[in-house]
């Protein structure tokens, strides 16, 4: 494996068109509330899915996901979408650390999620 350093619009379209052996990039929006679709399903190639991931699991799984309105309902398919990642291997995870959050008592209705915080329910108390 040589290692070539390569300008940003290169590095992309290197991931789109599959050509390349291994890359190091960063994956962001762990969320359970994340839609991880682009990134994994199979009809994705042309788009997102720089590994080129193609399994009928996986894509039912992201599907029923995508679909499900029931939040705990959506994180346990993520959850079932990540292990079946896990199994597939498509992609080495390889920095993925705790978080710790320092919240004002000021701030009501935060919550912290699997991965992330819950913005959308935070407000500021006078």
């Amino acid at each position: 494996l040589a290692l070539e350093p390569v300008d940003w619009s290169l590095f992309l379209k290197r991931l789109r068109d599959h050509s390349y052996d291994a890359s190091a990039f960063q994956l962001s929006g762990t969320s359970p509330l994340s839609d991880p679709f682009e990134l994994f399903h199979s009809s994705q190639k042309d788009g997102a899915n720089y590994a080129g991931i193609a399994d009928g699991e996986l894509d039912r799984l992201l599907e029923q996901a995508r679909a499900e309105l029931d939040e705990q309902k959506r994180v346990a398919l993520t959850r079932a979408v990540s292990k079946r990642i896990w199994a597939l291997q498509p992609l080495l995870f390889v920095n993925l650390r705790p978080q710790l959050y320092a919240i004002s008592r000021k701030c009501k209705g935060a919550r912290a999620g699997l991965a992330d915080l819950h913005f959308e329910d935070w407000w500021l108390e006078p």
